[in-house]
């Protein structure tokens, strides 16, 4: 069909959110747009587990996490796990403590920020 929709490549996510009702808003709305939701975790370590566990094809994460590991180090580790075939480098996204508008990083899997 010529104008039919592209194929959807992302279909499981997985949202690594510590903030409850960010979680919560990243979940229904990822829900209603038809995007499976496999887990939505609070930890690096939680993270790991459904990684290892689930198909995922999408991990959305915050850059701060409670603990000593970062969403950072997340990705990284999400893409040594399968997710780097499909998603060779992750764009993270942060706001900046004081208060600005936000910093933007980009990492390639493997490299630092």
């Amino acid at each position: 069909m010529l104008f039919s929709k592209p194929k959807r490549v992302v279909k499981r996510i997985l949202i690594v959110e510590d903030e409850p009702l960010v979680a919560f808003d990243m979940e229904t709305m990822l829900a209603d747009e038809g995007y499976e939701v496999v887990a939505t975790v609070d930890k690096f370590t939680s993270a790991i587990e459904v990684l290892d566990r689930e198909q995922v094809d999408l991990v959305l994460c915050d850059v701060r996490l409670h603990g000593d590991r970062t969403g950072i180090q997340l990705a990284k580790e999400a893409c040594e796990r399968s997710i780097g075939d499909r998603v060779p480098d992750q764009t993270v996204q942060h706001a900046d403590p004081q208060g600005g508008a936000g910093k933007h990083q980009s990492a390639l899997a493997g490299q630092k920020a």
